[in-house]
């Protein structure tokens, strides 16, 4: 079909063309030089914006469809030229990269530059693409201004300018997955580019006139050999990448399930990393208390039956508090995946909450720290935990107990951990009990006599 849309001059200016691409000129190097330049601190600073812009200053695909037809046409002048100019580009791109990279003032390393170090089978695919697309950008004279665009798509500067900066940090496994994006795209872009122009080349180039596919795999053979070793290994990065993604989703619905009990918890991030054969998972929670060791294994125990395979689970608990117009609040928020079992447990968690904070006002210098529901239990169990001058006695909690039963109208059992403070300012303790004061406990047992 291209063949009858291009004539001789056309396929003669289509050979110019790519003979200028991938010339080896001081112009080429420079404008590579610059191209890497902008990519590396683009990528450094993180800015997707100057990373496109390196794209389009670069001149690293000209060459590429330089050895596609070189190789697909037999051009003995140009293959050359392109190879040359090809490997001395990709040597000063790395390498100014890497110098870059050696400057002691480095951020840390962002998403630009983690996203090309872990390349997959579709960043080949989108490659392959491209290599058509600018290939036919070339030939056909009417589509010719597309071919910037097929730039930006493909990007061969940024992976080498990422390759050069992880290895100056002595981050050599990602210095060598941003490599093999380069190689993905450099083999990918060379033969789509020389199926095109071995398509557009039919009746123009004598060896072209014959070309079967058999000739064509066995002059390219190292380039799809080479390309085939690169899509199993991107193959295998993609199903990996897909698992890991399906289990970080399974741990963390796990885990937020299991949090679900601890009032006033909330799950942050999880976070994955393997030691040999075990996973160890990192799950970082606000939460108004420590969680106890037991929880955390009964936890562990849980993700094990989860994703059936061993791992090692560690809580980061970062305190928080949760307030409302009434005080320290820890009810879930609102879920429209919650049973009526857990709406009603919520809603009775609040009330307690609301009825603590109110008695502990009568306390100076008492305040709510956490408030626990036990789970399972019947009748509902809480576990308040209280910072308080004095202790708070049992004859208090057993009128609490009472009271709250008549609020909330069902049965519930209450328990309250005092955590003794004393807060002293230049002149005495503050909220110490006058010497006649009577305390509450005794106050109540005369009520009750």
């Amino acid at each position: 079909m291209l063949n009858r849309r291009i004539d001789s001059e056309r396929w003669d200016a289509i050979v110019t063309r790519v003979g200028e691409l991938s010339a080896p000129h001081s112009s080429f190097y420079v404008m590579t030089g610059l191209s890497a330049i902008i990519a590396a601190f683009g990528l450094l600073v993180n800015s997707g914006a100057v990373v496109i812009g390196a794209m389009l200053v670069a001149p690293l695909m000209g060459p590429i469809f330089g050895i596609g037809l070189g190789i697909a046409t037999g051009e003995r002048r140009l293959l050359p030229l392109a190879l040359r100019a090809e490997m001395f580009g990709v040597l000063l791109a790395f390498g100014m990269a890497m110098l870059i990279g050696l400057v002691v003032l480095r951020p840390e390393f962002g998403q630009e530059i983690l996203g090309r170090t872990q390349p997959t089978l579709y960043d080949l695919i989108i490659a392959l693409v491209s290599g058509f697309a600018g290939a036919f950008a070339l030939v056909d004279e009417r589509i010719s201004p597309a071919l910037p665009g097929v730039a930006v798509a493909t990007a061969i500067v940024p992976p080498l300018a990422t390759s050069g900066l992880c290895l100056a940090a002595g981050h050599y496994q990602l210095a060598a997955g941003a490599f093999l994006l380069f190689g993905a795209n450099f083999l990918a872009i060379q033969i789509a580019a020389a199926i095109v122009f071995t398509l557009a080349g039919r009746g123009h180039v004598r060896a072209l006139e014959d070309f079967s596919v058999r000739q064509f795999v066995r002059r390219f053979a190292v380039s799809l050999g080479a390309l085939l070793v690169i899509t199993v290994v991107m193959t295998r990065t993609l199903v990996k990448v897909v698992s890991d993604d399906r289990r970080s989703r399974s741990i963390h619905d796990a885990l937020s399930r299991e949090l679900g009990g601890v009032a006033g918890a909330r799950l942050s991030e999880v976070r994955l990393t393997r030691d040999h054969d075990t996973l160890r998972v990192t799950a970082v929670v606000f939460t108004p208390r420590l969680l106890e060791p037991g929880q955390v294994a009964a936890m562990e125990s849980t993700l094990r039956r989860t994703i059936g395979s061993p791992l090692d689970l560690v809580v980061r608990s970062v305190q928080s508090y949760d307030v409302n117009r009434s005080g320290l609040a820890f009810a879930e928020s609102a879920d429209p995946t919650r049973t009526a079992e857990q709406a009603h447990r919520d809603s009775l968690v609040e009330r307690v909450t609301v009825f603590l904070n109110d008695r502990l006002d009568s306390i100076p210098g008492a305040q709510l720290i956490d408030l626990h529901a036990t789970d399972g239990q019947t009748p509902p169990a809480f576990v308040a935990l209280v910072q308080t001058p004095t202790a708070v006695s049992p004859l208090l909690v057993a009128e609490w107990q009472g009271a709250l039963r008549q609020r909330v109208g069902v049965p519930v059992q209450l328990s309250v951990r005092s955590v003794l403070i004393r807060e002293a300012d230049s002149t005495r303790y503050r909220y110490e009990p006058a010497p006649d004061s009577v305390p509450a406990s005794r106050a109540i047992k005369r009520r009750r006599k």
